[in-house]
């Protein structure tokens, strides 16, 4: 697996059964690329063999902003206002394929 800055964000690149596989990691920072990187090469690889993904059907960026908000030292009104808020993007919890690589150590 091949990792390289194309403008000022990291790609990957790999082979897999000679089939080519190229993916933006979307991040300028090279650590994040890597785990990134080898994350997409792991899912690709356990589908082909028909392994379980991880982390699949779980939507963790949704878990993360549950945890964030009732982390917080605010007011339960606060709190309301922010949820409230939160549920006008109905598509950050939803499953999209960028959101399956968010951990709590990106955020």
């Amino acid at each position: 697996m091949r990792i390289y800055k194309r403008g000022q964000v990291y790609w990957c690149e790999f082979r897999l059964d000679s089939k080519h596989y190229q993916y933006s990691c979307k991040t300028k920072d090279k650590e994040t690329g890597q785990e990134i990187a080898s994350a997409i090469h792991s899912d690709i690889v356990r589908n082909r063999f028909n392994l379980p993904i991880k982390n699949a059907g779980k939507y963790i960026f949704r878990d993360i902003f549950k945890e964030y908000i009732e982390n917080q030292n605010v007011s339960i009104k606060t709190k309301e206002i922010r949820t409230t808020a939160a549920n006008h993007f109905p598509e950050l919890s939803s499953p999209l394929p960028w959101m399956e690589n968010i951990f709590k150590r990106h955020i």
